[in-house]
């Protein structure tokens, strides 16, 4: 967010920067500010004394008192009521507004707590070692994504009287880190999603090449088609997410989407051969000659 036409003429910019707390805080303090101002102050009256009084020219010497009795300008305006009237609720006004400014960044960021504690909190290469299941990383990544939502409400400029209160660094810092936990968010994402893959690929060879029995009643397919179930979420979520496949995760799905079609077709065929145990030729090998009244045993599957 930029800084409006009416923001360009303020006399004063005060920035909003972490403190040695940690905190979000003006830059510099209402206090050091105040001190800052009466420098400034002082700045002035030391320019008006330096300024030569017309009594020194020539042309008004006669009409001038004596050399003594001159008195400086700081020590005139120090003993005028009205122009200390006028610094005085200069300074009031002054003072208002920067605590004004300082309930501005109190309301902004208090309320984002936790975004500040993960601000400091987040380390990559932590997390990067953590064990964390595909499910555990796609809540971190709606978490961080709030986080952010929730930053990018924040003004980052407000105009208060004769300043601008500027949030914009303090805001981008906050942006930047949380930007970084959502890239290394995803790229765990990826990896998890594809080791998941991988497995599921690895345990269709297995389930592939058994002559076992592959019914739905085994403990084993059971968990095999919960995993294959898993691998095509984890698809869908990463798409959801605009998480973009790298080439190895994309041919290991297509193997996967291949071998599971396989998989599944040899659980059809043996539950057909389950409703059906004979097949024709066995069915042919039990036609025996029997006596006549007795019933010949193919007739038993007709």
């Amino acid at each position: 967010m930029g800084v409006a036409a009416d923001d360009q003429k303020k006399m004063l910019t005060v920035h909003v920067a972490f403190n040695e707390a940690g905190v979000p805080a003006l830059n510099p303090p209402p206090q050091r500010f105040m001190d800052v101002l009466a420098k400034l102050w002082d700045g002035f009256y030391h320019i008006l004394n330096s300024i030569q009084p017309v009594s020194r020219e020539k042309a008004f010497k006669e009409h001038t008192v004596e050399e003594g009795t001159i008195q400086k300008i700081s020590q005139l305006l120090a003993a005028n009521r009205t122009f200390q009237e006028n610094v005085r609720q200069a300074e009031d006004g002054m003072f208002d507004q920067l605590n004004a400014a300082e309930s501005f960044v109190k309301n902004s960021f208090e309320p984002n707590a936790k975004i500040l504690q993960y601000y400091w909190n987040w380390n990559e290469t932590f997390f990067n070692q953590q064990e964390q299941t595909f499910k555990d990383l796609v809540s971190h990544l709606q978490t961080v994504e709030e986080f952010r939502f929730e930053i990018t409400k924040i003004r980052s400029i407000k105009s208060i009287g004769v300043m601008v209160v500027d949030a914009k660094q303090i805001r981008e810092d906050l942006l930047s880190r949380l930007d970084s936990a959502l890239a290394a968010t995803k790229r765990k994402m990826q990896k998890v999603a594809l080791k998941q893959c991988i497995r599921a690929c690895r345990y269709l060879d297995v389930a592939n090449k058994t002559s076992a029995n592959l019914s739905s009643t085994q403990p084993s397919d059971y968990n095999l088609k919960r995993l294959l179930g898993e691998v095509e979420e984890n698809d869908r979520i990463l798409e959801k997410s605009h998480i973009r496949l790298t080439t190895e995760h994309e041919m290991q799905l297509a193997m996967f989407r291949a071998k599971n079609v396989a998989w599944m077709r040899r659980g059809e065929e043996a539950a057909h051969s389950i409703k059906n145990p004979l097949s024709h030729h066995d069915v042919e090998m039990l036609h025996v000659e029997v006596p006549i009244g007795k019933v010949q045993a193919a007739d038993m599957y007709s």
